[in-house]
């Protein structure tokens, strides 16, 4: 059986690198369910962004191992479609899609709530991390 692959969202990605003992950081650098973890380039460019903003201690480490285990595909330009989501997280969403992931993992609720409901028909299931552990 193959495992499931799961879209992680930047968010999630910066959480785990600033806390080690959270679930991001449990996901990604424990993968005690033996996840795929994928990405897009898009979402590490805005990480890369992110840490330059916002810099975290010591971090260098955590982003080399984090290169190790989420593997990261170039995606192309996605065009506004009828989802009203906001254009940065457009990328993410239609990423996660594009490459067929089962989960996109994020921790941005207050934009992606919409279409966590069950409710709401899409073949990528959107997740906090959370959520993601609870299913496994």
């Amino acid at each position: 059986m193959k495992p499931y692959t799961c879209f992680i969202d930047t968010n999630v990605m910066y959480s785990a690198i600033y806390n080690k003992n959270g679930v991001p950081s449990k996901i990604i650098f424990s993968n005690i369910y033996c996840l795929r973890l994928i990405s897009s380039k898009y979402a590490y460019r805005e990480l890369s962004r992110l840490l330059q903003k916002r810099p975290i201690p010591n971090s260098l480490p955590s982003k080399i191992e984090l290169e190790q285990r989420v593997e990261f595909f170039e995606t192309p330009d996605f065009e506004p479609d009828h989802l009203n989501i906001r254009k940065k997280d457009l990328p993410i969403l239609r990423g996660a899609q594009y490459l067929d992931s089962d989960f996109l993992v994020t921790g941005d609720v207050k934009d992606f709530y919409p279409y966590m409901h069950p409710s709401f028909a899409l073949l990528t299931k959107i997740v906090t991390p959370t959520q993601l552990c609870r299913h496994f």
